[in-house]
């Protein structure tokens, strides 16, 4: 049986990220908005709180969402690992190890994540 031949592809951050990640927080802080407005729930303070507590996960992660580096993903033959442009030295690596798990005839592979 032959293998898959190795090859490498790198992805770039788009023209159209920013804007993207800017339209799903505002979409979903209008969400919580609406429902904050338009729920009997929405008046007690415990549900305001959380909303308020949702409403700044959603910011904090368009923040951490706004500069993408670009990675690459690449296939040696018998792994993936991908490497990000801002950190040149940490490599994260997939790797597929073939076990069988007895469950009427069925078999199971698991896959494990490594960071180097």
């Amino acid at each position: 049986m032959r293998g898959s031949p190795s090859c490498e592809i790198t992805v770039r951050q788009t023209g159209g990220w920013r804007p993207a990640i800017a339209a799903i927080a505002l979409a979903t802080l209008a969400a919580i908005a609406a429902w904050l407005a338009g729920s009997p729930l929405g008046t007690t303070a415990v549900a305001r709180l959380g909303a308020a507590a949702a409403a700044l996960a959603v910011l904090a992660a368009a923040v951490s969402l706004l500069r993408r580096p670009a990675v690459t993903l690449r296939w040696d033959g018998l792994e993936w690992s991908a490497e990000f442009a801002d950190r040149p030295g940490a490599v994260a690596t997939l790797r597929r190890t073939a076990h069988t798990a007895r469950t009427r005839s069925n078999t199971h592979t698991a896959t494990t994540r490594e960071i180097d």
